[in-house]
């Protein structure tokens, strides 16, 4: 069988590639479950990335968001702990670009929280929730590297209603757990692990 063919030629759940078929057909599909990650995303806030990539002799190009770039030879250095930048998805990116900004955000299903760091710089008050105490402690390590002080973090179940919440933000982000086959180059092992009951699972997690 062709996509059996794929599947097994690609390690890519056979679950998965069915339903990019579906979508875009198989001579497509092949292209897209082969591809790999070429280049890496970076953010830069407090200074010009293109300088400091520049002077570091690091090959970039530009991406449609402000000082946010593509490399495709850059080595994390100390100036990563020093919080002059962040590697972020360029999805997160443009999804941060398209919220308004305002005085108060929930990030309810926060960490590790690239989002919130991103979304601090255009909204006052952002409020990062996780369900995990220990992804709370990744929210709070990553904003202190980054020196947001408007970020507040909290361990909550954002499936459960508080009565005393509503109406008390002027926006919503929720990013809802994922299959994630949309980053596997970056998390290989979900090609081992992930099958289509767990999706199924997810949805109704989604949904809640």
């Amino acid at each position: 069988d062709e996509l059996e063919r794929l599947s097994i030629q690609y390690s890519y759940p056979l679950f998965a590639l069915k339903s990019i078929v579906k979508a875009f057909g198989v001579e497509r599909a092949e292209r897209i479950i082969k591809a790999e990650n070429q280049k890496t995303c970076l953010s830069f806030y407090e200074i010009d990335g293109q300088k400091y990539l520049t002077d570091n002799s690091v090959q970039f190009e530009q991406t449609p968001f402000d000082n946010v770039f593509l490399t495709t030879n850059f080595v994390r250095n100390n100036d990563y702990d020093l919080g002059k930048y962040t590697y972020q998805a360029l999805g997160s990116v443009a999804i941060c670009d398209i919220v308004e900004p305002c005085d108060t955000l929930l990030d309810c299903c926060s960490a590790r929280g690239g989002k919130s760091i991103r979304l601090s710089h255009k909204i006052k008050s952002v409020t990062a929730w996780d369900i995990h105490s220990h992804r709370v402690g990744l929210i709070e390590d990553y904003k202190k590297r980054m020196g947001r002080e408007n970020i507040t973090t909290e361990c909550k179940d954002a499936k459960v209603l508080d009565q005393n919440l509503i109406e008390k933000f002027d926006a919503v982000l929720c990013d809802a757990p994922c299959s994630g086959v949309g980053v596997m180059n970056d998390n290989p092992d979900i090609k081992l692990n992930r099958e289509e009951i767990n999706v199924k699972e997810l949805n109704k997690e989604q949904l809640a």
